[in-house]
């Protein structure tokens, strides 16, 4: 257990209620950010065209030194493309019922 994730239910549940929403299925992208992070809508809308159309998941998060990414930020940006939203809202009952997400933190 590593502590990082605590908040993964409650996680669940905003992404549930973000699902049902469904805004998330006018744009190409849906970015998480957490409350003390700052991003540039521009400078975003640009890294991310060439990925438009894909399944994207942009990880912003490793704690592993040992790895070429590190040092990243720990989940205070996380982007998904429009695939991976609706990939995440057809399968997202999978993560409550069968991922062990209890011992993660």
């Amino acid at each position: 257990q590593d502590g990082t994730a605590g908040n993964a239910k409650l996680f669940m549940a905003f992404w549930d209620v973000v699902i049902a929403a469904g805004r998330f299925r006018f744009y190409d992208w849906t970015i998480k950010v957490d409350p003390d992070a700052v991003i540039i809508p521009w400078r975003v809308r640009s890294h991310m065209k060439q990925h438009t159309g894909q399944n994207a998941y942009i990880v912003n998060c490793n704690k592993f030194p040992g790895s070429p990414n590190f040092p990243m930020m720990f989940g205070a940006v996380e982007i998904f493309s429009y695939a991976a939203m609706t990939a995440y809202a057809m399968g997202s009952w999978k993560c409550g019922s069968q991922l062990p997400w209890g011992s993660w933190g």
